[in-house]
């Protein structure tokens, strides 16, 4: 082979490598992109989120303008969808109501996850999914359209004045929204979200990752975790989540799952906010309210009056407890299926006596299930919800007594979450899908 043969052969291998090399780089580029856009795009929560810690410093960028644009887009399109979907069959209704905030949470990745309103309609899209082939109109009512309502209300009362609040702060001096605040709020609608989903496997999901959500506000607050206890609160669930991660299918039961909801109905009590502002529960709004217009939203640093039709300040949350006295004490009874609780022995009235912070009232309960049970007890019901506490409530109720009793349940209308806690002496046992009844 000649020199000039040889040049050519060798420019030709030149060339050769040089394309091999950049297909190589081409191909491995095409297979690692995919990866990459699953991470960006996953909205799933991890089995335990304080597994990932939690950023506190806030940047000037991180609470821009275009932050500002997306809350003030996906309130003006949630306050559409509402007066769009009235006319619509309930599946139609549910399926444009997900599309919608799936389209809203996607427009808001590559911006860090701070406002409230975000939180609400990630939960709910996350939520929906443990009841794919659950009604639609139970979905609509309870998940997806009190998850839109409250994101068009926090946008107005809590992430607006956030922004404006802290525009042109330094790093370092932003703080965080009242994170602690709005979880408070929001248990009594993930406890909803549990007692209406109807497996075990279901109910189990969304107390876990409730319990998750609610550790990880109370982490992203520093104002809130600094008080000793939601410090305590936030090393409670953590155990709780190292504990979870061991439950197999088999293990869930009934019993576990009201004893997570127990556990999270005591954090909710726990709960220290960061201040005294107020947050509406996303329970707050009932069938009828949520099918009524939304008058046009207050635009950024724009002055004008408030619009009364849009003034949902007289729904406050409210919290308190009913205590249940009579002489001889509550009569709790129990045979064959029927678990009922009297003032007193011979009261044909079933009916307790109780005083709260808003007066007396009268509470009938009357349950169906396994029972055989006589005690004596004295009986405090919790309620935590929005309006009025008068009205009938459902939920599980349990009852054992060896001398000791404690008596055990957990009730809801859809806007107020009840507890029921009692001890005293007796004998036997009782489990039953309970009535509860408050009225004057």
């Amino acid at each position: 082979m000649n020199k000039k043969d040889s040049s050519h052969f060798v420019l030709r291998m030149t060339i050769i490598f040089v394309i091999l090399s950049t297909l190589c780089v081409i191909l491995s580029a095409i297979c690692v992109i995919p990866s990459v856009a699953r991470d960006l795009f996953a909205q799933e929560s991890p089995v335990s989120v304080f597994d990932e810690g939690v950023d506190t410093t806030i940047n000037p960028e991180d609470i821009g303008d275009d932050v500002r644009l997306w809350a003030q887009n996906t309130a003006l399109k949630f306050k559409k969808l509402l007066s769009q979907i009235k006319k619509l069959s309930v599946s139609d209704k549910r399926n444009i109501i997900l599309q919608t905030i799936q389209e809203s949470v996607s427009e808001a990745q590559g911006k860090r996850e701070l406002l409230l309103m975000r939180f609400s309609l990630n939960r709910a899209l996350r939520l929906e999914k443990e009841f794919v082939h659950d009604n639609d109109a139970l979905v609509i009512n309870h998940l997806l359209l009190p998850a839109v309502k409250q994101a068009i209300l926090l946008y107005e009362q809590s992430d607006l004045p956030y922004l404006e609040a802290n525009r042109g702060k330094p790093e370092g001096e932003i703080e965080p929204p009242i994170y602690a605040t709005y979880t408070k709020s929001n248990i009594g609608y993930l406890l909803n979200a549990s007692n209406l989903n109807k497996t075990l496997q279901g109910q189990f999901n969304i107390l876990g990752l409730s319990a998750a959500w609610i550790g990880n506000d109370l982490l992203r607050s520093p104002k809130a975790r600094r008080n000793s206890v939601n410090a305590d609160t936030i090393l409670r669930l953590q155990k709780l989540l190292e504990e979870l991660k061991t439950i197999t299918p088999s293990q869930i039961t009934y019993a576990l799952n009201n004893k997570l909801r127990t556990t999270l109905l005591e954090v909710a009590k726990d709960i220290v906010p960061e201040s005294n502002t107020q947050i509406t529960p996303p329970l707050s709004y009932d069938k009828e309210s949520i099918s009524k217009d939304i008058t046009p939203l207050r635009q950024p640093l724009q002055e004008e009056s408030k619009d009364s039709s849009f003034d949902l300040s007289f729904l406050k949350p409210q919290a308190g407890i009913l205590t249940c006295v009579s002489q001889n004490g509550p009569q709790t009874l129990g045979a064959l299926v029927i678990h009922i609780t009297t003032e007193e022995i011979g009261d044909k009235s079933l009916e307790l006596h109780c005083q709260g912070t808003g007066g007396n009232y009268k509470v009938l309960l009357v349950g169906l299930g396994l029972s055989a049970l006589f005690s004596f007890d004295a009986i405090s019901i919790e309620y935590f919800g929005l309006g009025d506490i008068t009205g009938t409530y459902f939920g599980p109720r349990v009852t054992a007594a060896i001398f000791l009793q404690a008596d055990l349940g957990i009730f809801t209308n859809g806007a107020s979450v009840v507890t029921l806690l009692g001890g005293g002496l007796g004998l036997g046992g009782a489990a039953s899908v309970t009535m509860l009844q408050i009225s004057r």
